[in-house]
């Protein structure tokens, strides 16, 4: 039996780490984007066909846009997304090292498949995407 220790992708999608802890998205506001020791991140529950479309919370008009998504005000996504705010996150391409000393005595894994085309920190062409219009 061969066994992989690496992530695991295919051309359409990537696999997702994210070290942290689920938060609120209502409780979230400007003030919060400016932490240098963690960031934010969405999963929509946008259906990317061959993973999640994640988001990466790190102006106003992201912030903005996913408490609009959350309150169904688009014909894709759903209300019940996952925010996290994380103190590392990484796509299997990342060649990054985990620095522990940076980290919170205690955090949680999250693990996802991304979808490649995700436009992850583009609030525009994720508005086109939650809103058909893509």
């Amino acid at each position: 039996m061969k066994m992989r220790n690496g992530f695991v992708s295919n051309s359409s999608s990537s696999s997702f780490v994210i070290l942290g802890e689920e938060v609120e998205l209502s409780d979230l506001d400007v003030n919060d984007l400016n932490n240098n020791l963690y960031s934010y991140i969405a999963d929509p529950q946008i259906d990317g066909g061959e993973g999640t479309m994640y988001a990466l919370i790190d102006t106003p008009e992201m912030l903005e846009l996913m408490k609009r998504a959350q309150n169904h005000e688009f014909e894709n996504g759903y209300g019940d997304m996952h925010v996290y705010r994380a103190w590392y996150y990484a796509y299997d391409w990342s060649d990054e090292t985990i620095d522990r000393d940076k980290l919170p005595k205690k955090f949680k894994m999250f693990l996802g498949t991304a979808q490649q085309g995700s436009p992850f920190d583009d609030a525009n062409e994720f508005e086109q995407m939650l809103d058909g219009s893509y």
